[in-house]
């Protein structure tokens, strides 16, 4: 049975004003970013909510953010890691250019993260093979991936043994690698889903 609904309630809106406020460092990021690129809106602010919800229910306190061009989702992840883990969290980024460093860090420094989050710099692929030969094989709780040229087969091998089990794997804009999505089905060691939220969200558990 639907329920009818008064079109005179913004239901939507006040649902939305009920969720945990954008940190104002964090609405800085994303209005700056808007405005240097020229773009009507270039992150949704209902996923935002939605990563961060997702990395404080499964309490995350060690992640991975491949990708941080505009440096808004490493904030966003470090953020919401603090929340969650406290002093204890940690977060390390890949794929960025050295100006595109400089600019995060500013945002990163703004908002008290200088603990929280490490870029590393180096190929991609590199750089998580090192985090294997480091130890975190199986220890991060968290991966995000948010960028374009970068072999997402390779990549998804990659995460999954640096997972733990139970630990996720969110992949933005899933839309522009749906090949990519399709050639998952077959997996059996991941429990998967997908979101229309944003460019689609692509959702992996390590089972």
């Amino acid at each position: 049975m639907t329920i009818p609904i008064d079109p005179s309630l913004d239901i939507l809106a006040s649902w939305a004003d009920a969720n945990r406020p954008e940190h104002p460092v964090l609405a800085q990021c994303r209005l700056e970013t808007t405005n240097r690129h020229g773009l009507a809106e270039p992150f949704d602010r209902e996923l935002a909510r939605f990563m961060t919800f997702l990395i404080e229910v499964i309490d995350a306190r060690l992640a991975v953010q491949i990708g941080v061009s505009g440096s808004y989702n490493a904030l966003l992840i470090g953020l919401a890691l603090r929340a969650a883990a406290g002093p204890g969290a940690r977060l390390l980024t890949f794929g960025t250019t050295e100006d595109e460093a400089k600019r995060a860090q500013a945002y990163w420094d703004g908002a008290n993260l200088q603990d929280v989050i490490e870029p590393r710099g180096g190929r991609i692929s590199d750089g998580l093979d090192g985090l294997a030969e480091e130890g975190y094989q199986g220890h991060i709780d968290f991966i995000s991936i948010d960028a374009n040229g970068i072999d997402y087969p390779a990549l998804h091998e990659r995460g999954l043994s640096l997972l733990r089990s139970g630990g996720l794997m969110v992949v933005n804009n899933g839309l522009a690698v749906r090949h990519f999505a399709e050639a998952l089905i077959a997996d059996q060691s991941i429990h998967k889903h997908f979101l229309v939220m944003g460019g689609g969200l692509l959702l992996l558990r390590k089972l």
